[in-house]
């Protein structure tokens, strides 16, 4: 990936739903995903996984077209959750919002400097 990037952090359920949207409409040469996950030093039972999956990352290249791309699928992924509540954390701000449009989140998404956290209420 290139210096000019930003990074959208996922929860586990939000990473589940997006995920395949992300992938289809945004190129892989303009994607990089990662996966949080928590560790376990014992061995893995049915009632006590290794590891267990916390959310992703993905890490986005900053251009104009990549930025709107995002801001469409988060944009529609929000209407098709009628407008359910999500909380999105940007530097040391925290916005709990509902509604946005693509136009807001695409300049949320090109404005980032550093990372986006998207998780569910």
């Amino acid at each position: 990936m290139t210096k000019s990037v930003f990074k959208v952090r996922l929860s586990k359920s939000v990473g589940e739903e997006l995920i395949p949207y992300i992938e289809e409409i945004i190129p892989a040469e303009a994607r990089k995903m990662g996966v949080r996950a928590r560790v376990g030093d014992s061995a893995p039972s049915a009632s006590s996984p290794a590891s267990v999956i916390l959310g992703y990352i993905f890490e986005f290249i900053q251009n104009k077209d990549v930025c709107y791309s995002v801001a469409a699928v988060v944009a529609a992924w929000i209407r098709a959750k009628h407008s359910k509540k999500i909380i999105i954390k940007k530097g040391g701000y925290k916005i709990e919002a509902s509604n946005l449009t693509d136009e807001e989140l695409f300049k949320l998404f090109s404005e980032a400097k550093d990372e986006i956290e998207i998780k569910k209420e």
